[in-house]
């Protein structure tokens, strides 16, 4: 089986089998617009996001082959699959975006906003180490403006 040799941003080369590389549609461009056999630079993403990359299109390609998997056995993959360290779930974020894998995408992003859902805004800051740079002035203006979303 062929494969396509990628660098990644933390300069490590990773072969993809052609098939899986083909799923993505930025390292597809590069091998229709690239007349070598040099690697395609990926300098947004590092080793390890690029391994979960190559995890979820591996099991998403027999999903689609005629061995078949029940969409059980999908939903059941996906789900753990987004059982990641936040960090590497946000990279992965990032990977499938910049290597336009739109389930990927659609698939994380959704873990994201499950996991933000029903949280306050102070939890969602202590859950992701973000400073809260709002004075106690912008936080009253804004629970007043939106006053609805408190009821």
């Amino acid at each position: 089986m062929a494969e396509i040799k990628v660098t990644t941003e933390d300069s490590k080369t990773v072969l993809i089998k052609r098939e899986l590389a083909l799923m993505c549609g930025t390292i597809r461009e590069g091998i229709i617009h690239s007349s070598s056999q040099d690697a395609i630079q990926l300098p947004n993403i590092r080793e390890a996001e690029l391994n979960k990359v190559i995890e979820y299109l591996e099991f998403h390609s027999h999903a689609t082959n005629a061995e078949g998997v029940s969409p059980q056995e999908a939903k059941e993959f996906d789900n753990s699959f987004v059982r990641m360290e936040k960090s590497l779930l946000f990279a992965v974020v990032i990977a499938a975006n910049y290597l336009d894998i739109k389930p990927l995408l659609d698939l994380t992003c959704a873990a994201i906003a499950n996991n933000l859902k029903g949280k306050t805004p102070e939890e969602i800051r202590r859950e992701y180490n973000i400073e809260n740079d709002l004075t106690p002035e912008d936080e009253e203006e804004i629970k007043a403006e939106s006053a609805w979303l408190y009821q």
